[in-house]
């Protein structure tokens, strides 16, 4: 696992592409930093395996912050990710490719997100809009950690 890999050429890519190892996406440190910005689609062309993360470098450890920070650097390198794929490459993906084998599709997590309406807009769209609009504007979602109410 290499953190942030702002630098890399094709050939870097490539060869971590390669060899399997993975690219840890720290979106916040990058922005704060100012050091770069993480190409994830000349990451997702060579498939390089990619992992959201964050760490202490950046400005939060909320994954929630850290995928709509993801969505910025994609927009600002010219690409656009969903909100599926930003929350794929927070969980199931980055579960993947560290290799926790005990990460199945549709397994129930321990959180859930409660009055999705709330964060939607009130209008009546696909649950792919809604999840977008979630994500960018419900920063401050309540959720069930455990089965007990969580404010943020």
């Amino acid at each position: 696992m290499y953190g942030h890999c702002i630098y890399l050429d094709d050939t870097d890519r490539q060869r971590m592409a390669e060899t399997g190892a993975v690219a840890s996406h720290c979106p916040t440190s990058n922005l704060f930093l100012g050091g770069g910005l993480f190409d994830i689609e000349k990451a997702s062309a060579v498939k390089m395996p990619v992992a959201l993360a964050t760490d202490v470098g950046g400005t939060t450890f909320s994954m929630l912050q850290t995928m709509g920070e993801t969505h910025k650097i994609a927009r600002l390198t010219g690409h656009h990710l969903t909100a599926a794929q930003m929350f794929w490459l927070a969980t199931t993906g980055a579960a993947q490719v560290l290799d926790m084998r005990n990460i199945k599709a549709r397994q129930r997590g321990r959180f859930r997100l409660a009055e999705p309406h709330r964060y939607a807009f009130r209008l009546s769209i696909s649950i792919a809009c809604k999840t977008e609009a979630w994500l960018h504007v419900g920063q401050t979602a309540h959720a069930f950690p455990h089965g007990r109410v969580a404010r943020r």
